[in-house]
């Protein structure tokens, strides 16, 4: 799981943190935000037979299909 979640961290910094400069915590909130939908939304991941989250879980949900998760 963890591997997971250090991806994910290494993903914001290289697609969002590292290219914006933020003048205040609320810009900064709002265009991390922002990623985090896109993410979620719209980027393929591999790990999701290259659907983004929102659009696997919602396939699994249908589906019934479940997925083993290392831990």
């Amino acid at each position: 799981m963890n591997e997971h979640i250090e991806s994910y961290h290494r993903i914001l910094e290289e697609e969002c943190l590292s290219i914006n400069e933020f003048e205040s915590f609320a810009e900064a909130y709002t265009i991390v935000n922002e990623f985090i939908k896109l993410y979620n939304t719209k980027r393929i991941h591999s790990s999701t037979k290259y659907m983004p989250p929102a659009e696997f879980y919602e396939h699994l949900r249908i589906s019934g299909e479940t997925v083993n998760m290392r831990l």
